[in-house]
């Protein structure tokens, strides 16, 4: 059985210069960049275009809207409609202000999926407000991921 210093002093100079070098080699951290350990986020939103008049389909008013904010490429906007081109999970929201008296007003949020022979669509979301008389503003706010 080898025997163990017990005392620096027994160890060669050499050795321990050695030691020591590698030490501080394998113990050097090294800085991660920043947001390096998570995907990168993407986000779209959207506010009214009032450029554009409103499209009445009966009892429906379809607003038209525009991109006000937006980082990545996995969502965009085509259409007036949001596309996702990327699989993933997502948090989707609406908040729309209106101001409409004696009215019921909302939004509703689908998802639209298409195939060769068949076009379907899915409610997500879906925020309903009746308007008062006397101050006729409201926010209607749904979210879900």
């Amino acid at each position: 059985m080898a025997r163990m210093s017990e005392r620096r002093e027994d160890i060669k100079p050499s050795t321990l210069q050695k030691s020591q070098s590698s030490l501080k080699i394998s113990s050097r951290r090294v800085k991660r960049q920043q947001g390096s350990c998570r995907a990168p986020t993407s986000f779209l939103q959207l506010t009214a275009n009032t450029n554009k008049q409103p499209d009445i389909k009966g009892n429906i008013t379809v607003i038209p809207w525009t991109v006000s904010a937006q980082q990545g490429n996995a969502i965009s906007r085509r259409e007036n409609r949001i596309v996702v081109q990327e699989d993933g999970y997502y948090l989707v929201f609406g908040q729309v202000l209106f101001q409409s008296p004696s009215t019921v007003t909302g939004h509703i949020i689908q998802s639209l999926s298409s195939t060769r022979t068949e076009r379907t669509s899915t409610e997500l979301l879906r925020c309903l407000q009746e308007m008062p008389d006397k101050t006729p503003a409201n926010t209607c706010y749904t979210a879900g991921q």
